[in-house]
């Protein structure tokens, strides 16, 4: 399928979505942090899943569950982590695609997030910490975005215990599918 054939497919399956305010705003910092010229190492994760939650939404998700259409590197990740959203749609959360990594930063990622159950209260500081207006507990969004923000700072802890940071591998990627 052609990437423009992609988007029309997308944009069917899905064509009531309109993002809100906060979404607008994390799609512009996700973007000012994608920039070439920027050397940003933090929370890269977190933002290609959020691209996905947030240009898919809901129904964008099922249909991609239904299509396969996880990215080539999500189809072998390096950790997988399940949960669900308040509309009770199960997720589930890729993280793969780590690039230049220094020796044994995807055993200490995979290790720190290996049967890893987020909780709710979890998922409603990390929404917090990185503004989230929302209800986490009651909007889909907001709790997908403190998900994948509680994974990153789970990364970020467990990378401190070994002497390692962010700065230890130069890109790991995220995708999430709900249905």
């Amino acid at each position: 399928m052609h990437t423009d054939e992609l988007d029309q497919f997308l944009m069917r399956s899905d064509p009531a979505s309109v993002l809100t305010s906060t979404e607008q705003q994390l799609l512009a910092e996700i973007a000012e942090q994608s920039a070439p010229a920027q050397k940003r190492r933090y929370a890269r994760p977190v933002a290609v899943g959020a691209i996905v939650a947030v240009l898919l939404g809901g129904g964008g998700l099922a249909t991609a569950a239904a299509n396969d259409l996880w990215a080539p590197w999500a189809q072998d990740p390096l950790i997988k982590v399940n949960y669900v959203l308040p509309s009770g749609k199960t997720c589930e959360y890729r993280l793969g695609d780590l690039q230049q990594a220094e020796d044994g930063v995807a055993d200490v990622i995979r290790d720190a997030l290996a049967g890893a159950e987020l909780d709710d209260s979890e998922v409603v500081a990390a929404a917090e910490y990185i503004g989230v207006t929302e209800d986490p507990l009651t909007d889909d969004n907001a709790y997908f975005t403190g998900v994948t923000w509680a994974i990153q700072l789970r990364i970020n802890q467990a990378l401190a215990a070994h002497d390692l940071s962010a700065e230890s591998y130069d890109d790991l990627s995220g995708e999430a599918i709900c249905s």
